[in-house]
């Protein structure tokens, strides 16, 4: 509010509102930009404030396909999946200007198994698949079950 007058104390009031075009700052603190996590994350944290006043929150999990409405509180409670992640929360003030802040960090909670070249490596990368391990291992326990068979066979015989 604007008050004008002059010398004379005769004062005229005016209401002047001013356009507010500054969008609210949104900073995630948790989970951190391009960091591996070894266990899955389950908390998304973030401040958000404007220099009016917050309408609305929302986050994504997955770069803006589905956006979760929230209040605009500090703490989000969700998990994360194995691999790459995309977390991002918006804020929207009372203006209608929306500011946001995105993360992208890795999960990787099973060991990683080095692939290592030539003819060792491609054993390596065969076994890890836990079929063919099975696979693997029953055609070795035949093996040895044959090769048990004919020895103990042919001492049988030699004995008879």
């Amino acid at each position: 509010m604007l008050t004008f007058g002059d010398n004379e104390s005769n004062e005229s009031t005016n209401n002047v509102t001013e356009n507010d075009t500054i969008s609210p700052v949104v900073i995630i603190t948790s989970p951190e930009n391009n960091k591996n996590y070894s266990l899955v994350v389950n908390k998304l944290i973030f401040n958000a404030s404007d220099d009016v006043g917050l309408q609305k929150c929302w986050y994504s999990t997955d770069k803006g396909r589905y956006n979760i409405t929230t209040s605009c509180t500090l703490s989000i409670s969700l998990n994360s999946v194995e691999g790459k992640n995309n977390w991002s929360v918006y804020a929207q003030d009372t203006s209608g200007n929306i500011g946001s802040d995105s993360v992208t960090f890795y999960v990787q909670t099973s060991p990683s198994v080095d692939t290592k070249p030539g003819v060792i490596g491609s054993i390596i990368n065969f076994v890890k698949t836990p079929v063919i391990t099975g696979i693997v291992i029953v055609g070795v326990l035949s093996v040895v079950m044959l090769w048990l068979i004919k020895r103990f066979k042919n001492k049988y015989e030699k004995t008879s």
